[in-house]
């Protein structure tokens, strides 16, 4: 395995998971999860940006997240959205379950490496993420110069009862839940993106490894042709918004890719340019969205 630049620890972590992740596929481990696209394609931010309005961009689309409590950040909404999607899939039902504190609901997120500060930002990130409504526009132009434009706004959360205790292993009368809009219900379970949840356990000290992750295992199964990305688009998806060069950028990048692969031992169809950017060539995700019998 290649080695990648970060501290000792962090590494004995990454291939520790990597062995496990190498003895069982995510199907045989009960460990395949889903998230929906809309939240692949464009990514939530990776720190606070002090604001409850953020854009991202992904070529034509243009994703903005609202949210009167501060927009979600970080690991922390990147396993909530995974967690709300893949129960949705799973039960067929927009209403979720959120546990009966907030230890129990750490570890129905899957959050096995989760640590105190972690915990304590779970219901802040909670409440965002709940009152966020994702506005949605793709504006596009014809052979003729004609302008079209598309939008979609979808709320989140039609509503969420939180009754988790000031301490975290502190069990409350009433388990927490919530239920998702009809909207956001059908993002998560139409044509979801399968990701192994070990995987995105692994690299949730790193929002950018996660994001990279599941998007690269979305688009390499979307390819039908060979596309190059340049790093200036990668950037506006990808990176922050506060004026980090692009060559900063694609340091940061590159280590969070190689990441990727040393956890997930998927090596996906691409190669990295310098110069050029990130090339997409058609092939197979990391984990094969499960069929119904």
């Amino acid at each position: 395995m290649a080695k990648v630049n970060i501290s000792d620890s962090r590494a004995l972590d990454l291939i520790e998971a990597a062995l496990e992740i190498e003895q069982l596929d995510a199907l045989e481990a009960g460990e395949v999860g889903y998230m929906p696209r809309i939240l692949v394609q464009t990514t939530l931010p990776y720190r606070d940006p002090k604001t409850k309005v953020y854009e991202r961009h992904n070529g034509d689309l243009k994703l903005s997240l609202l949210s009167p409590n501060g927009v979600p950040f970080g690991s922390i909404p990147r396993f909530l959205v995974s967690y709300l999607a893949t129960e949705a899939k799973r039960t067929g039902s927009p209403v979720i379950t959120l546990g009966h504190s907030q230890n129990e609901f750490v570890r129905l997120l899957g959050m096995n490496t989760a640590g105190g500060a972690q915990k304590d930002r779970m219901k802040q990130q909670c409440k965002r993420f709940f009152t966020t409504m994702l506005s949605m526009e793709v504006t596009r132009q014809d052979a003729k110069g004609r302008v079209q434009d598309a939008m979609e706004n979808v709320l989140v959360a039609k509503k969420a009862f939180i009754f988790w205790q000031p301490r975290h292993d502190e069990l409350s009368l009433w388990e927490s839940t919530m239920e998702l809009t009809s909207d956001f219900f059908h993002e998560c379970v139409t044509r979801p993106v399968p990701v192994d949840l070990r995987v995105m356990d692994a690299l949730s000290p790193s929002p950018m490894a996660m994001d990279i992750y599941v998007w690269l295992t979305y688009r390499v199964v979307k390819a039908r042709h060979v596309s190059t990305l340049p790093w200036q688009m990668l950037m506006k998806q990808f990176g922050s918004a506060d004026g980090t060069e692009v060559r900063t950028f694609r340091r940061h990048f590159v280590r969070a890719l190689k990441q990727v692969m040393e956890v997930s031992g998927w090596h996906p169809s691409i190669s990295v340019d310098d110069r050029d950017g990130l090339t997409i060539y058609p092939g197979k995700g990391h984990v094969l969205p499960v069929k119904k019998c």
